[in-house]
C-alpha cells in the first residue's frame, strides 16, 4: 500500500479515527475495530475482494505472491508445499560495492590455517571503514538466511574497530564464499513431521586472545532451520566439560523460549 505507515509510533493509547464515508453513519457511536486488516479470512477469492474494494480508498498494487522481501527472495509455490530464502541480488550487490565481482570463489568461509589475532598496529581510518561496513554486510545474512557464515562473520567483527591485512583478507574470502555459493540459503518444506529439535556443540578456547570457546546451536521443525546462534561465552571456561555445559545452558535457554 502505497504511503501506509502499518508501524508507526504513536504517543496515546486509545487512537479515534473517522469511518470512510461508505459506512453507515452511526450517529454519537463509536465503532470498534475487533481485528486487523490484515488476512481477516484465509480465502483467496475473499482477499482479492478486498483488494478491490481497498483500491478504491488507496493507492496500491497487487503483486501477487510475495518474491521478494527486505532483500529476501523467495521461491514459493504452495501446491508443492515448498519455500526456499536466499539473497543472491543482495549479495550481488555487496559483491559490487567492495569490488569483489570478478575475484574466483573460495570453498570455505574460512581459512582454517589461517589465525585471527588481534592488531598490533594501528589500522588506517580507510581500512576501518571498509572492514566495519563489510561486517555489517555479512551481519544481515547470517540474520536472515546464511546461518553457515555466522561463525565466520563473529570470529571478524571483534576485530572491527582496528582490523589488520589479516582480518581485511579473511573478510574477503567471506565474500568470495559467497560469491561461489550465491543462491545457497534456507528451504522450507510442508511434511507431516512436526517434530521440534535443537543441536548445540562448542569449541575450547578458540579466540585465542582471550582463550574464550565459542558456543552454536540450531533448531528445526521436522527438517527446517528456524532458529541458530552462534557466540564467544562470556567467561573462560576452565574444561572442555565446562565449554560444553555453557553452550547446552544457552540452547536450553532458546529451547524453553521456542516451547
Amino acid at each position: 500500500m502505497i504511503s501506509a505507515f502499518t508501524q508507526s509510533n504513536i504517543d496515546i493509547n486509545t487512537l479515534y479515527i473517522y469511518p470512510p464515508e461508505s459506512v453507515e453513519n452511526y450517529a454519537n457511536k463509536l465503532l470498534l475495530l475487533w481485528k486487523a486488516l490484515y488476512s481477516l479470512n484465509p480465502n483467496i477469492s475473499t482477499i482479492k475482494s478486498l483488494i478491490e474494494e481497498l483500491k478504491y480508498f488507496f493507492k496500491l498494487k497487487d503483486l501477487g505472491v510475495i518474491k521478494d522481501y527486505l532483500g529476501i527472495e523467495i521461491d514459493y509455490n504452495r501446491d508443492q508445499g515448498y519455500m526456499k530464502l536466499y539473497q543472491a541480488s543482495y549479495i550481488e550487490k555487496v559483491l559490487a560495492r567492495f569490488d569483489l565481482s570478478d575475484y574466483k570463489p573460495k570453498n570455505t568461509p574460512m581459512d582454517s590455517k589461517v589465525k585471527l589475532e588481534p592488531n598490533p598496529n594501528k589500522a588506517t581510518k580507510e581500512d576501518i571503514s571498509w572492514f566495519q561496513q563489510v561486517i555489517g554486510c555479512l551481519q544481515f545474512l547470517t540474520l536472515a538466511t546464511r546461518p553457515n557464515i555466522s561463525y565466520a562473520i563473529i570470529e571478524l567483527a571483534r576485530f572491527s574497530s582496528n582490523p589488520s591485512d589479516t582480518h581485511i583478507l579473511a573478510a574477503k574470502n567471506v565474500l568470495r564464499y559467497l560469491k561461489g555459493s550465491i543462491k545457497l540459503g534456507l528451504v522450507y518444506i510442508n511434511s507431516s513431521s512436526k517434530y521440534v529439535s535443537g543441536y548445540c556443540d562448542s569449541d575450547y578456547t578458540g579466540d585465542i586472545s582471550t582463550a574464550k570457546s565459542t558456543s552454536g546451536y540450531s533448531f528445526y521443525i521436522g527438517s527446517c532451520l528456524f532458529s541458530w546462534k552462534s557466540k564467544l561465552q562470556s567467561i573462560i571456561a576452565q574444561s572442555t566439560i565446562e565449554a560444553e555445559y555453557i553452550a547446552i545452558n544457552s540452547a536450553v535457554k532458546e529451547a524453553v523460549y521456542i516451547r
